[in-house]
């Protein structure tokens, strides 16, 4: 597919998925300065990123606030 769009003088998009284990639970300040925050900053400070999926991510926005809290 990279190939062909190269060839055709494109572009195409991608998805990349990491995962960490083995994170402290809280690890971060509590309210600006969270790991995810962060990361997101990170992430959205890449010109080409388009959105950032934490955990549930997207899925969770069609979700009930009963069905998604964390324990």
């Amino acid at each position: 597919a990279v190939m062909r769009a190269r060839k055709e003088r494109d572009s195409i998009g991608g998805v990349v998925d990491v995962r960490a284990t083995g994170v402290p639970v809280g690890l971060g300040e509590p309210t600006f300065d969270k790991v995810d925050g962060l990361i997101g900053l990170a992430m959205l400070s890449i010109p080409a990123t388009k959105g950032v999926e934490i955990g549930g991510g997207f899925a969770l926005a069609r979700s009930r606030g009963s069905e998604a809290n964390d324990a």
